[in-house]
């Protein structure tokens, strides 16, 4: 089922191996459908773009993984995603 709102385009910063990650990915997936996700250790993000200011924070340790956006607006990590689609955390 789709969020009533019918997002086009989400943004995910992640870790591989974090199992909140792994979460958000299937709600992602399921509720809104393709995306496009940035591995924080593996980034090529070009290095003046808000998306490098992200992975800069997450390898800072001022941000946690995964962080989300949805058509370019923060929604937050794997609790705050649910919360905003109305579904209860797996």
């Amino acid at each position: 089922m789709r969020h009533p709102y019918d997002p086009k385009h989400w943004t995910m910063f992640y870790f591989d191996g974090c199992p909140y990650c792994k979460k958000a990915l299937r709600l992602l997936e399921s509720e809104i459908g393709s995306g496009y996700m940035v591995d924080v250790h593996n980034n090529n993000v070009p290095s003046d773009s808000w998306e490098a200011d992200v992975v800069e924070g997450v390898l800072g340790r001022r941000l946690t993984v995964p962080q989300i956006y949805i058509d370019g607006e923060y929604v937050g990590g794997y609790g705050d995603l649910c919360r905003l689609l109305g579904v209860s955390p797996r």
